[in-house]
């Protein structure tokens, strides 16, 4: 994947980005479901609805849409689920312009 996100993904605005690639082990510490088991995703996204305090983990396709997603009360919840999913993760993160 080289594109980068847009700037909002399910009308929520994207604060931190990531590509998963060879060098991030997804943990299978969290299985996501939808018509299924759902694959690891090979991008992630950090994202916050307007007027919301709270932060989402939006698991991504390839043009950056959303199939997955988890709920946190801080940025820093988020992150640690990310690691939690894909070892290695924290130090690849890219933040929104």
């Amino acid at each position: 994947m080289k594109m980068p996100p847009p700037q909002s993904i399910d009308g929520a605005q994207v604060i931190a980005y990531v590509t998963v690639n060879i060098e991030h082990r997804h943990t299978g510490n969290t299985k996501h479901h939808r018509h299924g088991l759902l694959p690891p995703s090979p991008a992630l996204a950090i994202c916050q609805y307007e007027n919301e305090g709270s932060f989402y983990l939006f698991g991504c396709d390839e043009k950056w849409k959303c199939v997955s997603d988890t709920y946190h009360d801080t940025l820093e919840d988020a992150f640690h689920q990310a690691e939690w999913e894909y070892e290695g993760i924290s130090s690849a993160w890219s933040w929104m312009e």
